[in-house]
């Protein structure tokens, strides 16, 4: 019986796979090319090229290639127990959609992984020589793609399998930046009361693929309240929030010591952010309490 695609998202759904743990995908990749005797290499970074030949009578076409990353971003709703390191994705089928289960679901970019892995397996498809380029750690700046050897690689149109939604096709891509910024803070003693003010439950979603979607980013409400405090005195004591580099933050805190009372300014705030944001992010919860700091 002929595998399909979705037979190999389930079982790559099994194995952990979150950026820089993507050895056992590598081995589930390596593992179905030797099955079928193609030329597979593995780099340190487990990055994996497999070649399959060309199908009888496509010996002249041109060399293609499809790509795809192993990695995928591990979040879990909170007080989940998940541990990305060991646990597989449980996956829950409502119809015709498939979710996981308080975590995210990993098909970007399991399911590229999936449709190349069917494309490998299938032995009826023709087709010219295929390289089929599996790279990893794409969602923490594309590190296996930057130290990729291409070097024996021959294909000069290629199809990444990356995009966002079905039937959807891109003709170019943007790049990526980091910025690493320094400076030098002077601190003081907090004067009067420190309030906490926690921000949750916010939609959150991929930077990329949900940024035009104007869903709050907890981190810049936090920075809001900031800004507002500060304009009656109030001094940042800390700030803490988001977890991935491509992901909306979904909830952040921050400390503000404050000597007058900044009730009413908290609340008009809280109000004003609930209402402005109330379809992109219904979940979204403000609190605040005053709390001790050693700062």
């Amino acid at each position: 019986m002929k595998r399909t695609p979705m037979h190999f998202f389930e079982a790559l759904s099994a194995i952990p796979r979150t950026s820089g743990n993507e050895s056992a995908s590598a081995d589930f990749v390596e593992a179905l090319a030797k099955e079928h005797g193609y030329f597979c290499r593995r780099d340190a970074l487990n990055n994996v090229v497999v070649v399959k030949p060309s199908s009888p009578g496509m010996e002249n076409a041109e060399t293609f290639m499809l790509q795809g990353h192993l990695d995928m971003v591990g979040e879990a709703v909170a007080g989940s127990s998940h541990d990305f390191a060991k646990d597989p994705i449980r996956l829950i089928r409502e119809g015709d959609v498939i979710r996981a289960d308080g975590t995210t679901l990993g098909a970007d970019n399991g399911i590229a992984i999936a449709y190349m892995l069917a494309v490998m397996d299938d032995r009826d498809l023709r087709h010219p020589r295929l390289e089929l380029v599996f790279t990893s750690q794409e969602e923490i700046g594309l590190i296996g793609a930057s130290a990729l050897d291409a070097s024996d690689l021959k294909a000069t149109r290629m199809l990444n399998m990356d995009g966002g939604p079905e039937g959807t096709y891109f003709v170019s891509c943007a790049g990526g930046t980091y910025v690493g910024v320094e400076r030098e803070l002077e601190s003081e003693p907090a004067r009067g009361n420190i309030y906490r003010i926690e921000i949750d439950g916010l939609t959150s979603g991929h930077s990329g693929l949900a940024i035009n979607l104007e869903r709050a980013n907890a981190i810049v409400l936090c920075g809001i309240f900031a800004d507002a405090l500060r304009r009656v005195g109030g001094r940042l004591v800390s700030i803490e929030g988001g977890d991935k580099d491509n992901v909306i933050p979904a909830s952040a805190t921050i400390l503000i010591a404050v000597e007058n009372d900044p009730e009413k300014l908290l609340t008009t705030l809280r109000d004003n952010m609930l209402k402005n944001w109330e379809v992109a992010d219904p979940g979204m919860t403000i609190d605040w309490k005053t709390a001790s700091s050693d700062r």
